[in-house]
C-alpha cells in the first residue's frame, strides 16, 4: 500500500470511528434524558396537583397567592423540561398521518413569520406537488418552529430565513428535503457538537439548551434525520431528510 492509500484509508477509519463515537454518545445521551424525564413527570405530576389545590383555596387577594404562583411557574418549566427530554430520548407519543409538508408549511406560515420577529424576512420557496410523508403533523410542527427560533436568535437581529421543500435522491433512494436556512454571519463556533445539550445561558429561557436536542430526537422517532449545513455562505442551514418509497 503507497502512502497515498494508506493515509486515505487512516482517514476513512477516522472518521468510522468518529461517527461510531457520536452515534454511540447520542445512544446514551437519549437514554439517561428518557430514565431522567419519567422521574421528572412522576415528581411534577404529583407537585403540580397540589399546588393546584392551594391555589384554589387561597383568596385572589391573598398575599400568598403571588408565592405559589412563582413555584407553579418554575414546576410549568420543569414540565417542559421534562417533554424536552422525552423529545430526546424518542419516546414521545406519535400520532402518524400521511401528510402533504408543503400544505403544513403554508397553512403555518403566520405562526412562523411572527416567530422569525418583524425584522426578519422569512420566505418560503416551496417544491411543486410533493410526495406524502407518514409523520406526526402537531410534532413537525413543533420542529418547523423550533428551527426557524433557533434561526432567529443566530440571526439576532435583521436578516433571513428560508424554508425550502424538494425531493431528491442519493446511494439510499428518493426523500423529500425540508430546509431551514437563515442568513447569519459566518462565526467560529463549533457546530459539530450543535444536537448535544448545552446549558441555557442566563437572558434564556430555561430549557432552552435541549432545544435542538430534542428536535433531533423527534425528527428521528419520526424515521428522518437532520443535519447542520455550515458551509453556506453566509449563513447555517438544518436540513431534514424524509425517505420516500415506491418512487
Amino acid at each position: 500500500m503507497s502512502l497515498k492509500d494508506r493515509g486515505t484509508a487512516d482517514s476513512t477509519n477516522g472518521h468510522a470511528a468518529d461517527d461510531h463515537l457520536e452515534c454511540a454518545r447520542a445512544e446514551a445521551t437519549s437514554q439517561l434524558a428518557g430514565t431522567l424525564a419519567h422521574e421528572f413527570s412522576n415528581l411534577l405530576t404529583a407537585m403540580t396537583g397540589r399546588l393546584e389545590m392551594l391555589l384554589d383555596r387561597l383568596p385572589r387577594t391573598s398575599g400568598e397567592r403571588h408565592l405559589l404562583l412563582d413555584v407553579k411557574s418554575g414546576a410549568d418549566a420543569a414540565a417542559r423540561i421534562s417533554r424536552q427530554l422525552l423529545a430526546i430520548s424518542g419516546r414521545q407519543t406519535l400520532v402518524p398521518e400521511p401528510t402533504d409538508i408543503n400544505a403544513l408549511l403554508q397553512e403555518s406560515a403566520d405562526v412562523l413569520h411572527q416567530i422569525a420577529g418583524p425584522t426578519t424576512e422569512l420566505r418560503l420557496d416551496l417544491a411543486g406537488a410533493v410526495p406524502t410523508v407518514a409523520v406526526d403533523p402537531r410534532l413537525l410542527r413543533q420542529v418547523v418552529c423550533g428551527l426557524v427560533s433557533a434561526a432567529r436568535d443566530g440571526l439576532a437581529g435583521d436578516g433571513r430565513i428560508a424554508i425550502t421543500t424538494a425531493v431528491e435522491s442519493d446511494l439510499l433512494g428518493p426523500f423529500l428535503r425540508l430546509t431551514i436556512a437563515d442568513s447569519r454571519p459566518w462565526s467560529d463556533r463549533d457546530f459539530s457538537r450543535i444536537f448535544e445539550p448545552q446549558p441555557s445561558t442566563g437572558r434564556q429561557q430555561r430549557g432552552a439548551g435541549l432545544a435542538l436536542a430534542a428536535i433531533r430526537g423527534t425528527v428521528r422517532q419520526c424515521g428522518a434525520t437532520i443535519t447542520c449545513d455550515t458551509h453556506v455562505q453566509p449563513g447555517v442551514a438544518f436540513h431534514i431528510r424524509f425517505p420516500l418509497s415506491g418512487i
